[in-house]
């Protein structure tokens, strides 16, 4: 993106998307995976809030606290989403939109990023030639496979809000998901030592990981073409996910609300972009 508007808070709306651009190891992974830019997505709610999918459950969160948290961000840009046919959405709509967020307050969240990154893995079905992103990838995968799907995630949240708001007419602000080129976007300079850390943090207490020593090292049987391949499938079967080509599909009919990603949201044809937000 070029010469995009800057933005305040004050700018801000009820309704709107914010998409991040996280700067940990997880983030960059979460991006690369989902094949974007963007790692975490939250949608506006009234008084400042953003709501948002959280280790604790989904929150609340002051927009102007996560402005303020530089460390964290590279940049979280602004997307507004419209109703049916691309028109202005009414303050009903948007009312409507907020208040089904809020519904999903207090959800559960998968305790750790793996299942998230096991969901848009199994979506993408991308098959990484790092040792490295293998190895998280196998994580991945065996996480989304033993854990409860029921629990929600960031850009769950945010669809769900839009496709299950109650409107007048229903579905007015459902947003429209298509099937986009890849932009096969190069794995990213992961700190190993950092990512360990992350990763450690969200798993269990006292749980620890044994990753490669060395990008090169030859993995075990699990990290074939074949057993990644095998998995992805069965994993893609759990998730209810078509299996007919991309190419043969442009506009996703009625998409798992789990399988819908970030950059799904982003390039969506129902939402636009507005501009990127200051912080500090």
């Amino acid at each position: 993106m070029h010469n995009q508007a800057m933005l305040d808070a004050r700018d801000v709306r009820p309704g709107d998307l914010l998409l991040h651009s996280g700067n940990s190891q997880i983030s960059s992974l979460v991006a690369w995976f989902g094949d974007a830019i963007y790692s975490h997505i939250a949608i506006m709610a009234d008084a400042g809030d953003l709501i948002e999918a959280a280790p604790g459950g989904a929150r609340r969160v002051p927009l102007v606290r996560r402005l303020a948290q530089v460390e964290g961000y590279h940049f979280i840009d602004l997307y507004r989403p419209t109703a049916a046919g691309g028109r202005v959405a009414d303050e009903q709509q948007i009312a409507a939109t907020v208040r089904r967020a809020q519904e999903y307050l207090g959800s559960p969240y998968p305790l750790d990023l793996l299942v998230q990154l096991g969901v848009i893995s199994a979506l993408r079905g991308r098959l990484p030639e790092s040792n490295l992103a293998r190895w998280v990838i196998r994580l991945a995968i065996d996480a989304a496979m033993s854990r409860d799907a029921s629990r929600v995630m960031c850009s769950e949240i945010v669809y769900r809000a839009l496709a299950e708001a109650r409107t007048s007419p229903p579905g007015s602000m459902a947003p429209t998901i298509v099937v986009s080129a890849p932009l096969l976007l190069p794995f990213p300079a992961i700190d190993i030592a950092k990512l360990i850390k992350e990763l450690e943090s969200m798993l269990k207490p006292g749980a620890t990981l044994a990753p490669p020593l060395d990008a090169a090292e030859p993995l075990d049987d699990r990290h074939s073409d074949a057993a990644l391949a095998k998995d992805y499938a069965a994993l893609r079967e759990q998730m209810g996910l078509t299996a007919a080509p991309a190419a043969d599909v442009i506009v996703v009919p009625n998409p798992n609300p789990k399988t819908v990603s970030p950059a799904d949201l982003e390039r969506s044809p129902s939402v636009r972009l507005v501009g990127r937000l200051r912080l500090g």
